[in-house]
């Protein structure tokens, strides 16, 4: 128990530097197509500006559940396709660093 302050100091200290970088949102586009076919599309925002490149994922694994059993049905991968810059139509909501 005495232990525990001196160790997350020593820990605290031994991490002089930490990087992080997150995306600013995204969201799972489900799409109809015919009788049992669907397009299942994830869209992501990555901040451009102060994200770190080389964290952004190549594919994205999803797993489909089916909601009356809550067992999963489906696993797919979702890989990325293509980028394209999205304009800031408000400029106040921008995440100070």
């Amino acid at each position: 128990m005495r232990l525990r302050l001196p160790l997350l100091l020593l820990a605290l200290l031994l991490c002089l530097q930490a990087y992080a970088t997150h995306i600013v949102g995204g969201e799972f586009e489900l799409q109809h197509l015919s009788k049992n076919e669907y397009r299942l599309s994830l869209n992501v925002y990555f901040d451009e500006i102060y994200g770190r490149q080389n964290q952004k994922d190549g594919a994205v694994f999803v797993t489909i559940f089916e909601k009356g059993t809550d067992q999963a049905v489906r696993h797919l991968t979702l890989p990325l396709k293509e980028t394209s810059l999205l304009n800031y139509t408000n400029v106040a909501v921008r995440v100070a660093i």
